[in-house]
């Protein structure tokens, strides 16, 4: 009778610890189901920077038995998902913040939850540019920055000013950008096209009508003496133009320009920028690209603004010559100087010396040459003098 009442014990605790088993969600082992009491661990991997059209969220989830239910919210809103990749298609929904909400219960008696939360940042809409002053008009042998405002940050810009294609890389909701008609610009109308990408990848175009007006250049004649006609060779001119050419042609960032320049000597104009010049009774030459300021020999030469020295060097037709890398294509060049107080690679500030006034070059007595570029296009540097400078 003993053995009869302890199987039967026996096979009917099998029994009941057979059919506990199976009855459990998912056969985890009985401790799991009766002890556990470690939530799953819930992870969401979600972009942290404004997101645009379809979006990738990768989500974990796992636990120390068995994970049960899984739920998706998006702004308190179930969501379909096919875990661990959530697609969402942010064109749907409005822009701005939405949180993404993932919920998950393991299969033991206690039903642990865990839960985790991400924010979507989404922006399906394009920036606004704008431009306060839209035609621009610029005088042949003038210069003049053109706002470009947005009414969102942006990450990246393109502009493009005739053969130029300008990219910048930046953190900014508005630039200054400078456009150059020079002096033998033709009349007409010219554009500057703008293309901005705002955080999110949202593309925007603007198109800037530039009016180039005639300007009004004066004419010169200088006396060359004998031992500087060499000077007037156009193979040496050409030269020396190409060679400046492929320094002014580099496109730097950050512009260091910003506001009025000073001027780097104080004396009166000895040739107006863009005066038609006839050396020793010759032919009419190409237009002065710079202003000539006369003033005495071993007069400080300042830094108009902010740069770097790219070039420190004797020229031949230039003499002793400085050029200063200001930024965003912008460059201003002293000619003929008796010394050169800086070294290329260094940085200056507006104000800071940079040479003495001399006669070295093509010059016939002392005097500074000063040259304005932008984008290699030379323009009147007076033109960018603050009136206390």
């Amino acid at each position: 009778m003993v053995v009869r009442v302890g199987a039967a014990l026996f096979f009917l605790t099998a029994g009941v610890a057979l059919a506990f088993y199976t009855v459990r969600p998912g056969g985890v082992s009985l401790t799991c189901y009766l002890v556990d009491r470690e939530p799953p661990q819930v992870e969401i991997q979600a972009p942290t920077g404004p997101v645009r059209g379809r979006v990738t969220v990768t989500v974990g989830v796992s636990d120390n038995c068995r994970v049960g239910e899984t739920r998706v919210y998006l702004d308190s809103r179930p969501l379909e998902a096919a875990l661990p990749q959530l697609d969402i298609d942010t064109a749907k929904i409005s822009d701005g913040d939405h949180r993404l909400t993932v919920e998950a219960a393991d299969v033991s008696l206690r039903h642990n939850v865990a839960r985790a939360e991400a924010v979507l940042k989404t922006d399906n809409t394009p920036p606004v540019l704008s431009v306060p002053a839209n035609p621009v008009s610029v005088k042949q042998g003038e210069a003049r920055p053109v706002e470009i405002v947005s009414n969102e940050p942006l990450s990246r810009l393109e502009f493009r000013w005739g053969d130029v294609t300008v990219p910048v890389t930046a953190n900014l909701s508005g630039l200054a950008f400078p456009v150059a008609a020079g002096p033998t610009d033709p009349p007409g109308t010219r554009r500057l096209e703008v293309a901005a990408w705002d955080q999110a990848g949202n593309e925007a175009r603007l198109t800037v009508e530039v009016r180039i007006q005639p300007g009004a250049f004066p004419i010169d004649y200088v006396p060359v003496p004998l031992g500087l006609t060499s000077l007037l060779d156009p193979q040496v001119l050409a030269q020396e133009e190409r060679y400046l050419a492929g320094v002014f042609s580099q496109v730097t960032w950050p512009p260091g320009w910003g506001g009025s320049f000073r001027q780097p000597v104080v004396g009166p104009v000895s040739s107006a920028f863009g005066s038609r010049r006839s050396y020793a009774g010759g032919v009419l030459s190409a237009p002065h690209l710079g202003v000539d300021l006369a003033v005495p020999a071993g007069t400080p030469v300042i830094a108009a603004a902010n740069g770097r020295v790219v070039l420190a060097e004797p020229l031949k037709v230039r003499g002793n010559a400085v050029v200063i890398d200001h930024g965003l294509g912008v460059y201003t060049a002293y000619y003929h100087l008796s010394e050169v107080r800086v070294r290329p690679g260094q940085e200056v500030r507006a104000g800071d010396l940079v040479g003495m006034v001399g006669s070295t070059g093509l010059a016939t007595g002392p005097h500074l040459h000063w040259e304005l570029r932008v984008f290699g296009i030379p323009a009147n540097p007076l033109d960018w003098v603050g009136p206390n400078h």
